[in-house]
């Protein structure tokens, strides 16, 4: 962003997404918990962190969806769908 090259931001914003995606697919915390209940509170805890930070580096592009990630995390819900999957 420093360098006016946002599409590169915008790139490395959507590679963060993708990350976190594989990762949840991969990882299931939400199998985890119920098998192994302190791993899955860390995996989910984890997992939360990076994306309030993608929410985060998404603020300068997508204010309120943002806004909508951050406040779904600190109310410790379950985010609707944000970004439509294209296939």
């Amino acid at each position: 962003i420093e360098t006016f090259e946002l599409n590169k931001a915008m790139d490395y914003i959507w590679t963060r997404i993708q990350g976190l995606d594989a990762r949840i697919t991969g990882e299931e915390p939400f199998k985890l918990v119920k098998t192994d209940l302190e791993a899955g509170k860390r995996l989910i805890a984890e997992l939360a962190t990076e994306l309030y930070w993608i929410a985060r580096y998404l603020n300068p592009f997508m204010p309120a969806t943002s806004e909508r990630i951050k406040q779904t995390i600190l109310a410790n819900k379950k985010p609707e769908s944000l970004f439509k999957r294209i296939e």
